[in-house]
């Protein structure tokens, strides 16, 4: 399939970061063409909830669990945070609190190949709302901004367990955590 005219970033080297950020890229964009926005949405929420568990235990090291074996918000919101870090992401807690946690970013981990895809951000709201509602039974993830849709940064609010209402919006996801 041809790639859509102004998609495509200009390769300047070629690395294992710049090939993988590229592919990804590429591939959110071929997926939403041929599934449309929602279906892409679906299939990068579903890589994302199957790396979340991994992910967390590859930075959660050492980190303390209180005595049911979970973490506290702020642990968690720290583990996100680390997460994002080590894949080049910009992270940081804005807050944390029993009922909720709210991050913001500067930097997207997929660079440039994140704008015009928003499918992409199905990656952080499945890992964000995979770690947290494995701790406090479900979560509600909103993104509230991001650069794929052209914003300066982006804005994650994480509900909490009960405070973790169902609502229908295309960018609010609901986990359950396991039962």
């Amino acid at each position: 399939m041809a790639r859509p005219p102004g998609k495509a970033t200009e390769i300047k080297g070629l690395d294992l970061t710049t090939f993988a950020t590229r592919l990804v890229g590429d591939l959110a964009a071929e997926l939403t063409a041929v599934m449309g926005d929602k279906q892409a949405r679906e299939v990068v929420s579903l890589v994302g909830l199957g790396m979340a568990e991994d992910l967390e235990r590859a930075v959660a090291q050492g980190v303390v669990k209180d005595p049911e074996g979970r973490f506290s918000p702020d642990d968690v919101g720290k583990i996100l945070v680390e997460v994002k870090r080590r894949i080049r992401g910009d992270f940081s807690v804005e807050s944390a609190s029993s009922s909720r946690l709210v991050l913001t970013n500067r930097r997207c981990p997929f660079g440039d190949e994140v704008k015009g895809r928003p499918a992409l951000c199905k990656m952080t709201s499945s890992v964000f709302g995979g770690v947290a509602a494995r701790h406090f039974g479900a979560a509600t993830v909103e993104i509230e901004k991001a650069i794929a849709r052209g914003d300066e940064g982006c804005r994650v609010t994480i509900l909490l367990g009960a405070a973790a209402p169902k609502t229908r919006s295309p960018w609010v996801e609901h986990y359950r955590g396991p039962d």
